[in-house]
């Protein structure tokens, strides 16, 4: 599966943090060490802001004491009335692309298709369907195909979301719906192959087939189907909504390649993937019906120079 995304971009003027040595104290600061580059969410930083009362530059009038300097200034022309009266409710433009993609779930378990919900998509018949002797042959074939991948594969089993900003390249800043829209793709692939994987509960390749060892721990749920693959093809159908017809293809081509580099890894049969590309499929017209969604897919469309319908 899949962990959190965030690519930690543009945080190279960083290293002047070197001199915050003293600051060890200050607990808040472990939210910051999702910047090595691995799973954290991280179109969202965690800042810690420590605002103190520093010496006043001169006492106010009237005094002769050293007063101190709270923030805002005590004759800060700031009116609270003012405020009030302006900001009305909290912009959607400022929710982090993870916490709304939780928004967007709760709409998405709501949605109906001709009638149908998230509950009723079947995956029984290709999970019937597989010859798991033959799958585990195969991917012992694979095992010849681990170095030449082994660094691609093992970037993406925190994260692939590079992978499909690289194919038209955009980021949170320069298009923030198109990016909240792949993370809302990303958390329902999710949540629909962990739903799957604890009904079918398949064991890994490598619980078959211990000489398979793969170069990962295998992750801590069952196999069917690939999360990776869910998440991927969906990330790619709902990117392909927005983006210009040239992308459509290279975004299909990222999603089967996602797939196939954890078969590579020995953590997934090839029916596995298939299975999640039919979950995909399946669960993308769910999601084109959320309100959230819905209105994304037009700023999205703007984006990309595109017409909003």
């Amino acid at each position: 599966m899949a962990g959190k995304i965030g690519p930690a971009s543009g945080l190279s003027g960083l290293s002047g943090l070197s001199g915050l040595s003293g600051l060890s104290g200050l607990s808040g600061l472990s939210g910051l060490s999702g910047l090595g580059g691995g799973g954290g969410p991280a179109a969202e930083v965690s800042i810690v802001r420590p605002v103190g009362t520093s010496p006043a530059v001169e006492p106010l009038a009237g005094e002769d004491w050293f007063r101190g300097n709270p923030w805002p200034p005590l004759d800060a022309s700031w009116p609270k009335e003012t405020v009030a009266a302006e900001v009305t409710a909290f912009p959607e433009s400022a929710w982090s692309p993870e916490h709304l993609s939780t928004v967007i779930l709760g709409e998405f378990v709501r949605a109906r298709d001709k009638g149908k919900g998230w509950a009723a998509i079947d995956l029984s018949g290709v999970l019937n369907a597989a010859d798991t002797v033959k799958e585990i042959n195969e991917l012992i074939k694979l095992i010849e195909y681990r170095p030449p991948v082994i660094a691609e594969a093992l970037s993406q089993s925190g994260t692939f979301m590079d992978f499909f900003r690289g194919v038209l390249s955009f980021t949170q800043s320069s298009h923030p719906a198109t990016f909240r829209l792949a993370w809302a793709a990303m958390r329902i692939g999710a949540f629909q192959a962990m739903h799957h994987k604890h009904l079918h509960k398949r064991p890994r390749p490598s619980q078959i087939c211990p000489s398979l060892m793969p170069p990962i721990d295998p992750p801590a749920h069952a196999a069917f189907p690939s999360g990776h693959a869910t998440e991927s093809k969906l990330v790619a159908l709902t990117l392909s909504a927005v983006m210009p017809s040239a992308a459509h293809s290279p975004l299909d081509r990222m999603a089967e390649r996602v797939a196939r580099n954890r078969e590579v890894l020995g953590v997934h049969y090839p029916s596995d993937s298939k299975a999640g590309v039919q979950l995909a499929a399946d669960s993308h017209p769910l999601l084109m019906k959320c309100p959230t969604v819905r209105r994304l897919v037009k700023v999205a469309r703007r984006e990309w120079g595109l017409p909003p319908n």
